[in-house]
């Protein structure tokens, strides 16, 4: 990335070609100050190119689908997620504020994005479910649901998503948020995490889908710190693995 800060990259399915997010240093001002473009990396022949012909479009964050025909994104030029077919250039785009990126089902054509709305008098964030393809959308924190749901991760089979919950109202209400576990059609919810004291978030599963790891942050002190942790899912037990630490990801 000569004269220019690369970053937030991603490997297609089959390993030929790398997303990358680019900022262009200008007669304006450094790399560091410019707007993210979309790039794809080809290592083969040692080429990159702008995933979009219009170079007013903006976007970070790319992640692939399980075909390695989509690719979805953030976009700060329109507040939300896009998506769009390679070959086709077909696009799509679901407006959010929670500028969150898009996470694609590990085998299926189909993604979940966080969703801000309001329901009577408060604000929720709600977890959606996208067939780009058909256009169907399921909500699948519930429809009257009172939470705030973010950080979705796929289970690697896809059966099962770890998130982070907030719940607004009733038993299971805490001020920090909790690590749940969902199934992929959003029944059968699960608190996993129930330290009312912390805020829980980043959920990673193992490649086997036995452990998830997570970051972990206390609301209050003496010391506030980030820290990491490893979750059994079937034992339900976890443990600390690093302090400070955040955003942890498995190796492959």
């Amino acid at each position: 990335c000569p004269n220019a800060v690369c970053s937030s990259s991603a490997w297609s399915p089959d390993g030929k070609l790398l997303a990358y997010a680019r900022r262009n240093a200008s007669e304006f001002g450094a790399a560091t100050l410019s707007p993210p473009r979309l790039w794809l990396f080809d290592p083969a022949t040692g080429e990159s190119l702008p995933l979009f012909n219009d170079n007013q479009t903006l976007a970070f964050e790319p992640n692939w689908s399980a075909d390695g025909a989509w690719i979805s994104y953030v976009s700060p030029n329109d507040g939300g997620v896009g998506v769009v077919h390679l070959e086709r250039g077909e696009t799509h785009f679901y407006p959010t504020i929670s500028g969150e990126s898009a996470r694609w089902h590990p085998t299926q054509t189909r993604f979940l994005y966080t969703l801000f709305q309001q329901q009577d008098e408060q604000f929720v964030a709600h977890l959606i479910e996208v067939d780009p393809v058909s256009g169907e959308t399921h909500n699948l924190s519930g429809e009257q649901a009172l939470v705030e749901d973010g950080a979705p991760a796929w289970s690697p089979d896809g059966s099962w998503i770890a998130l982070r919950r907030k719940v607004l109202d009733g038993p299971d209400s805490t001020p920090g948020k909790q690590i749940w576990l969902l199934r992929d059609d959003g029944t059968a919810a699960e608190a996993l995490t129930r330290d009312a004291g912390a805020d829980h978030s980043a959920p990673q599963w193992s490649p086997d889908g036995r452990y998830l790891l997570f970051h972990k942050l206390p609301l209050k002190g003496p010391e506030i710190t980030l820290s990491v942790w490893i979750l059994d899912v079937e034992t339900g037990t976890s443990w600390k693995v690093a302090e400070p630490g955040q955003r942890p990801q498995w190796m492959p």
